[in-house]
């Protein structure tokens, strides 16, 4: 789970993180183990069985990558919801750039990979016709173009 989370955050695209990388890549390595320590959520039950002490957070390690690197975006998932075997993604992009539509599992294997291009700039509605046939469990819905990327999490329940 934890290459999947670190090789998820690599792949958000940043240009200082880019450049960091690129001049100094053990220092790059160094903040996204900072990153994923940090953003920890604390177990009591995990003290001593884990380095970190708690559970993974990709949320608020992909939220705080962005920040530490100043990497803004004009992306956003609004909303993921489930309707009928279908999933719907409401979404808002400020561009009518090609946009690539990526899920993942928690190991970070990637599930779905679609280029969708928006009709205009805005709010837009992408519909994922029978994604229910997945297994359940937790998934990582990322939406990037080659300016910035965006995630959120959700889950498919039996």
């Amino acid at each position: 789970m934890l290459a999947g989370a670190v090789s998820f955050l690599y792949s958000i695209p940043c240009d200082s993180f880019q450049t960091l990388l690129q001049q100094d890549p053990t220092k790059a390595i160094l903040a996204i183990k900072e990153i994923i320590m940090l953003t920890t959520d604390m177990r009591s039950t995990l003290m001593s069985r884990t380095v970190s002490e708690g559970r993974l957070n990709m949320f608020k390690a992909a939220t705080t990558f962005q920040k530490r690197f100043n990497c803004s975006c004009h992306l956003a998932i609004n909303k993921i919801s489930h309707i009928g075997d279908d999933f719907v993604v409401d979404y808002f992009s400020g561009f009518k750039d090609k946009l690539n539509l990526q899920i993942y599992d928690m190991d970070g294997k990637s599930i779905l990979n679609r280029y969708v291009k928006p009709e205009f700039g805005g709010s837009q509605r992408l519909l994922l016709e029978s994604y229910i046939h997945q297994t359940q469990g937790i998934r990582f819905l990322k939406i990037s173009d080659n300016k910035c990327s965006i995630s959120k999490g959700f889950s498919i329940l039996d």
